[in-house]
């Protein structure tokens, strides 16, 4: 219970695979967050117009590393469609079928 009152942060992201399938991701134990999001990589190709007017999410996920921090931790590091990445340090992780 201790380590739980030390991070308590959790981090909640609810997918829709490209099969239809609605997943929900839960990182639990959260120490470090970071996402380089910029909308305006969002774009249509040769173009300035945001992507669905920026209103389909902030974009596809393309790929994933999941790694050993140390002891205590693992790093889950997610690359999206638009070069955005999102790092993030956590003790335990659960992933549900919706």
């Amino acid at each position: 219970m201790e380590k739980e009152e030390n991070d308590p942060t959790l981090i909640e992201v609810h997918l829709l695979h490209s099969s239809g399938e609605k997943y929900l991701v839960k990182w639990i134990g959260v120490n470090k967050f970071a996402m380089d999001y910029d909308i305006q990589r969002n774009t249509y190709t040769n173009s300035y117009e945001i992507a669905f007017d920026g209103k389909r999410g902030i974009d596809d996920w393309m790929a994933d590393e999941l790694t050993a921090y140390d002891s205590e931790y693992l790093c889950h590091e997610i690359l999206l469609a638009s070069n955005t990445t999102i790092i993030i340090r956590f003790r335990d992780i659960e992933v549900l079928k919706l």
